[in-house]
């Protein structure tokens, strides 16, 4: 009667391949960029003082950091499937790296000088 129960496992199983792992780390990659994109959406509507916007903007690296990940997991990733991806990826990330780093070169946004 044991075998009549439909679906019942016996332990766990990971699915730990190669390809897994490095979609998990793109996964990741690409939540480090959404974090990022919060903490600046926080900086420019929420935050009340210049301090708090100066430190929430030290965080916006967090972003380098994901496209880091994301793109080492991604250059391994995808010399196996390239051919069946397009290039618009492609050009949506760098697009994107180059408009991050235009807004951390310009670390006096928070507010005007009140001296």
């Amino acid at each position: 009667m044991r075998s009549n129960q439909v679906g019942a496992l016996d332990g766990v199983y990971f699915h730990l391949e190669l390809q897994v792992l490095l979609r998990f780390l793109l996964v990741t990659g690409m939540a480090f960029g959404t974090l990022a994109a919060y903490f600046v959406i926080v900086a420019e509507w929420f935050a009340k003082s210049a301090n708090d916007k100066n430190d929430l903007r030290k965080l916006v690296p967090l972003y380098f950091l994901g496209v880091a990940i994301c793109g080492s997991a991604g250059a391994v990733y995808s010399s196996s499937i390239l051919q069946a991806q397009p290039h618009f990826r492609f050009i949506v990330v760098s697009v994107s790296l180059i408009a991050s780093h235009h807004y951390v070169d310009r670390p006096n946004r928070a507010a005007p000088d009140t001296k």
